[in-house]
């Protein structure tokens, strides 16, 4: 019985002594794809040192809600307490205070929506800001910004 005619056999002569390595260059197609790893994890270098970074403190902007924080004309934050040690607009600088005021048990009445979840959500805030404070000073952040300026391009 005779073999049926193998598809493309007609267009496609190959030499049989060539080799698939002459075909597809493996060398150029290995460094390609470690080239392309290489990149990839570079970006997502750059995009955790961003995603840090767009979440730290702004001087020009509330690190609660990001309101424009209202600089007088010498450069100064107009709200300035020291019992507060973030940089809030007038409305969060306001709120913080409550909140101190109700962890030592005192607090207004009137002000019915500050209520438990409303402390759990500052209270969430400021663990979060202390874990954001503890990672920029870490070795493994400082590793990386020191790996990304040794990789930035020359201009």
């Amino acid at each position: 019985m005779a073999h049926p005619k193998e598809p493309f056999s007609d267009t496609l002569k190959i030499d049989p002594d060539t080799v698939v390595a002459d075909i597809i260059p493996l060398d150029n197609k290995r460094q390609s794809a470690e080239d392309t790893k290489a990149a990839e994890l570079k970006d997502r270098k750059f995009r955790a040192l961003l995603s840090v970074t767009q979440h730290t403190r702004k001087s020009s902007r509330c690190e609660k809600c990001g309101a424009p924080l209202d600089v007088s004309a010498d450069g100064a934050d107009k709200v300035d307490s020291l019992r507060v040690p973030y940089r809030f607009c007038q409305g969060c600088s306001e709120e913080y205070t409550d909140y101190i005021d109700r962890l030592r048990g005192n607090g207004n009445p009137l002000h019915y929506w500050q209520q438990d979840e409303w402390l759990q959500s500052w209270s969430k805030w400021i663990d979060y800001q202390g874990t954001v404070d503890r990672y920029l000073k870490c070795g493994a952040f400082r590793a990386l910004l020191d790996d990304l300026k040794a990789n930035r391009p020359v201009k």
